[in-house]
C-alpha cells in the first residue's frame, strides 16, 4: 500500500463534516450509495491502513457517525456494542446487547447493524434482543426482546435484519406469523406503536422506506416475502409471496422507480422487478436467475443494477433484467458505490475499485488486500474518505483518500 504520512490527517478525521456520515447499514439513503467526493482520485494515488481494532466474531457491518464508529462485537458471553473513536480505533466505551449468539453452522456472532440516528444508537442481537443506547456515553435508554415480549421468532440464524429507524419509529420484522410479524416501536421509550400479522418467518433482509405507486411505505422482506406496510399504522398494503429455501430472503430491496422494487435471493431462486401501482396491486415485470443475491445487496446506478449472481459479479439492465455481463474473480462478495464506481470487497478480502463499463468491470488502481483471514461476507462501510471493512473476528480502517474535510 502506497504511504501517506500525512500527521494532520487523522486530526482532521475528528473533525470531519457530518456530510461524511454512514448512519446504518448501506448508508445514509439505505441504498449502498456513497455521497462521497475524492475516492476515485484518491485511491489511484495508493491507499493504508489507518488502525484494526478486534471485534471477537460476528458479521455485522459498521456504523460511522461524527467522528465515531459503532460496532457489533462478541465475548465469550455476550453480544455487545462498541464505540471506537474514528481516528485511532481506540475504544469510546461498550454496551452489552444480548446474550452470544452461536451459530448453528459455526458462523456465530451478530449480524445486523447498528443504527445512529440523533443522539440514539440502536443495536439488534442475534436471539432478538434490541438495545437502545445513548450515542455518547452507551448508557442503556431502553430493551425489549423481540421473542419474550413482542411474541416474535427467532430465525434458524438469527435476527439479522439491521434496524430502520425513521420519524421516531424503529421498524422490525419479528416473525411472529399471527400474531406480530411486522413492528414498530416508539424511540423515545420502545413501546409498541403499531403490529401486524404476516405470513412466513422474519427473514434476514433490512426494511427500507419507500415511495412506490405514489404510496410511501415501508418496506419489508420476510420469509414469507415482500411486504409493504403504511408506516403510521402498520397496515399491510400489499405483499408478493416469494418462496426461497429456509426463507433466506437476506438481501435488501432495491427501489428502481416510481413504482418498482427489485427483489433477490440464492438458493437457486434469483430476483424480479416488481411493479406496484397506486392501487398497490403488485405484478412482476421481469424475473431472472442472473442475480441470485444469497446475502450481498445489489447496487443501482444509471439503470443497471451491480451485484453478486451467488459468486458471480453481475450487472444487469433493471429495465429488462437482461444480463450485461458477469465476473468471477471475487468470490461470494459484497460491495458498495461512489462516484459512479463500485467498491467491491472480494470473499478472499481484498478490496478493489471498478468502473463498470458495458463490457465488464475496470479496475481503477491496485486491489488492496486488508485481511488476511476470511471469509468477508460483510457490506463495508464508506465516511470521511476511509472505508471499513470486517471479516469475523476484526475491522480495518483503510485510507482511501486523505481524511478530513473535502475542499472544493
Amino acid at each position: 500500500m502506497a504511504s501517506r504520512l500525512a500527521p494532520l490527517a487523522l486530526l482532521a478525521l475528528c473533525t470531519a463534516a457530518v456530510a461524511g456520515d454512514w448512519p446504518g447499514y448501506l448508508g445514509p439513503h439505505r441504498t449502498g450509495v456513497s455521497d462521497e467526493a475524492g475516492v476515485v482520485s484518491g485511491w489511484k494515488d495508493g491507499t493504508r491502513v489507518l488502525w484494526r481494532a478486534p471485534l471477537g466474531p460476528g458479521y455485522a457491518s459498521v456504523a460511522v457517525v461524527g467522528g465515531v464508529v459503532y460496532a457489533m462485537t462478541s465475548t465469550a458471553e455476550e453480544d455487545q456494542v462498541v464505540a471506537l473513536d474514528a481516528a485511532t480505533g481506540r475504544e469510546k466505551w461498550r454496551a452489552r446487547v444480548g446474550p452470544y449468539f452461536k451459530d448453528v453452522q459455526g458462523f456465530d456472532g451478530s449480524r445486523a447493524t447498528p443504527t445512529v440516528v440523533g443522539d440514539r444508537v440502536v443495536a439488534l442481537g442475534g436471539h432478538g434482543g434490541l438495545v437502545v443506547l445513548d450515542r455518547d456515553s452507551g448508557a442503556r435508554v431502553w430493551a425489549v426482546d423481540i421473542v419474550n415480549t413482542l411474541g416474535g421468532q427467532m430465525p434458524r440464524w438469527g435476527f439479522s435484519a439491521s434496524p430502520l429507524v425513521d420519524d421516531g419509529k424503529v421498524y422490525l420484522s419479528t416473525g411472529g406469523g399471527d400474531k406480530d410479524g411486522i413492528v414498530a416501536l416508539s424511540l423515545a421509550d420502545g413501546s409498541v406503536v403499531w403490529k401486524r400479522p404476516t405470513e412466513g418467518g422474519a427473514g434476514y433482509a433490512s426494511p427500507i422506506r419507500a415511495t412506490l405507486g405514489g404510496v410511501d411505505q415501508i418496506v419489508f422482506f420476510t420469509g414469507y416475502g415482500p411486504v409493504g406496510a403504511s408506516p403510521a399504522d402498520g397496515t399491510v398494503l400489499w405483499k408478493h409471496p416469494w418462496v426461497t429455501n429456509y426463507e433466506v430472503n437476506a438481501a435488501t430491496p432495491v427501489v428502481l422507480g416510481s413504482n418498482r422494487l427489485f427483489v433477490a435471493s440464492g438458493y437457486g431462486v434469483g430476483g424480479a422487478a416488481l411493479l406496484i401501482d397506486e392501487s398497490a396491486h403488485v405484478s412482476e415485470l421481469w424475473r431472472t436467475k442472473k442475480m441470485k443475491n444469497k446475502t450481498s445487496t445489489s447496487i443501482l446506478l444509471d439503470g443497471t443494477l451491480y451485484g453478486f449472481n451467488e459468486s458471480r459479479l453481475t450487472a444487469l439492465d433493471a429495465n429488462t433484467g437482461e444480463e450485461r455481463w458477469s465476473d468471477e474473480s471475487y468470490g461470494r462478495g459484497t460491495l458498495i458505490a461512489a462516484e459512479k464506481h463500485l467498491l467491491v470487497l472480494a470473499e478472499d478480502c481484498t478490496a478493489s475499485l471498478l468502473e463498470p463499463t458495458p463490457t465488464g468491470p475496470k479496475a481503477v488502481g491496485a486491489p488492496v488486500k486488508v485481511l488476511e483471514h476470511g471469509p468477508c461476507w460483510t457490506t463495508p462501510a464508506l465516511a470521511g474518505g476511509v472505508l471499513y471493512v470486517r471479516d469475523g473476528t476484526e475491522v480495518v480502517a483503510v485510507e482511501v483518500r486523505p481524511v478530513g474535510p473535502m475542499v472544493d
